[in-house]
Order: structure tokens, then C-alpha cells, then sequence
């Protein structure tokens, strides 16, 4: 069978796979799991994990698969569009037992779906959670296979508009206040109607040629925004940002007491 052209892995995956192995027991070296997804153009799309449990060895390695096939049946019912893709591992090491497991999911696959094995480097040895995947190519003469070879294919991280803003937030600087998101989102929007409006005038000025779809695109944003005046406008943005401080005074009001409450309770234990 061809290998794939490449894996995209979606962010949750790789915080799912981290976060297991933070939360292991304390004599395990790594955690396995089951991969979800889709393939697509013979690229391997991986949208979902969870943590399948094993006892390994120096000598042995058992899975539990009846868990894994349940986990699998109940999440088949949720999103029936997705399927078993392959499995993880916490760590960036290809072990002996690496192909035992990886013969275990090539009989869970579906038929024409190839299982990868998708490792993370949760060691953070060179500064950053290393990823890669592979599949699994059999090895021997015709008609006799006498072993299998793991081959590394293209792995990247892939990102949907919800992930994208998730990713954003998670990177800014836990100091910073709502207010302060609200400011530089404004800041960068502003940045971008500027670009827009520069692009525009130099279309309409000759100095650029204008592009079709680009029009279409900024028709169709034009006409979905409501139609107002700037006084309505900023009457309504005023309106909006005082209650979302007023949502904050009080947020914080609440918090307040309960937190005396919470140092009282433990006072009195």
C-alpha cells in the first residue's frame, strides 16, 4: 500500500496527548491511545484522540482493546463521519512493541485505511513538543514479508477559524484584561480596514488592477454589515463595552465573598 502524502494534526489532538501524559501513573513511561479522523486525498486528517490503557514491559506489552472498541462505538455514534486513523504515543521513541500495537490497529482500521503511528515528544528535549508520524511497510521477499519498517511521512498542525482563535488567546499574556483583548483586536481591525480602503483607492486611482473575486468578497462584506449612521454606531459600541465592565465589576463582587468564605471553611477544618 502507497504511503500518504502527508498528516494534519489538529491542535486538540496534540493537547490531548499531552495532557494524558501529564496525568499518568507514576510508573508509566509513556500513555497510548486511539487516533480519529478522516483521510482525504491520501492525507490523513486527525481531529480526535483518547487514552486506550496498556501494561507494558521490558518483555511484553497488553493492551485493553475491549476498551478501545467501545470507546470507539460510543464516539462512531456521536460523529459518524469520522473513523480509526491510527494510534500515539507520548514519546518520540519507536519501540519493540511498536509494532505489535501498530498490528492491532491495522485490524481496527477501516478497509483502505492504512493506520499511522503518530509520536510526540512530550521531553520537550529540543525546546518543543516534536511531532512526528509514520506508517508501517512490510519487509522480505515476494510472497514471504519477515518484518515490517516504520517510515516517517510529512506531519504538520492544522488549524480550523475557531482553533485559530483559541491558539491566539492562549499565546497573549496572562496579565492582559479583557479590555485589553477587546483594544487590540479594534487595533488590529483597524489595521486591516486600512489595507482595504488603501487597496481600493489605488484600484479606483489606476495604480493597482483590480481583482474579480477580491470585489465580490468586499460586496458581499459590505452588504452584510448593518446599515447605520457613525452616531448609532458608536452609541452602540459604548453601550456594549459598558456592560461588558459591568459583567466584570460584578464577576468580581461574587468572587469576593466566596473567597472569604472559601479561607473561612479551611480556617475552621
Amino acid at each position: 500500500m502507497a504511503m500518504y502524502e502527508k498528516v494534519c494534526v489538529h491542535p486538540l489532538v496534540v493537547f490531548a496527548i499531552a495532557e494524558s501524559h501529564q496525568r499518568r501513573n507514576e510508573d508509566q513511561k509513556r500513555v497510548i491511545g486511539t487516533l480519529t479522523g478522516n483521510v482525504v486525498d491520501d492525507v490523513v486528517i486527525v481531529k480526535d484522540c483518547f487514552v486506550v490503557p496498556h501494561n507494558e514491559t521490558h518483555d511484553e506489552v497488553a493492551v485493553d482493546m475491549e476498551f478501545g472498541r467501545n470507546m470507539v462505538e460510543m464516539r462512531r455514534r456521536v460523529n459518524a463521519s469520522e473513523c480509526v486513523v491510527g494510534w500515539f504515543s507520548s514519546t518520540s521513541h519507536i519501540t519493540e512493541h511498536s509494532a505489535l500495537i501498530q498490528d492491532y490497529y491495522a485490524r481496527e482500521t477501516p478497509t483502505g485505511v492504512q493506520p499511522i503511528h503518530l509520536t510526540l515528544d512530550t521531553s520537550l528535549e529540543n525546546d518543543r513538543p516534536n511531532m512526528e508520524a509514520h506508517v508501517s511497510l512490510p519487509m522480505g521477499t515476494p510472497g514471504k514479508v519477515t518484518g515490517a519498517m516504520f517510515c516517517q511521512i510529512p506531519c504538520t498542525v492544522t488549524c480550523m477559524n475557531a482553533e485559530r482563535v483559541g491558539l491566539h488567546h492562549l499565546q497573549q499574556p496572562r496579565q492582559s484584561t479583557d479590555v485589553q483583548h477587546i483594544e487590540s483586536a479594534c487595533s488590529k481591525m483597524q489595521d486591516r480596514l486600512t489595507s482595504i480602503i488603501r487597496y481600493v483607492e489605488d484600484v479606483l486611482e489606476g495604480k493597482e488592477k483590480g481583482d474579480e473575486t477580491t470585489g465580490r468578497f468586499l460586496l458581499d462584506l459590505i452588504n452584510s454589515l448593518p446599515r447605520m449612521d457613525a452616531h448609532t454606531m458608536h452609541t452602540m459600541l459604548n453601550g456594549t463595552t459598558q456592560d461588558l465592565l459591568m459583567m466584570m465589576y460584578l464577576a468580581t463582587l461574587v468572587e469576593t465573598p466566596l473567597t472569604l468564605m472559601e479561607r473561612i471553611r479551611t480556617a475552621n477544618l
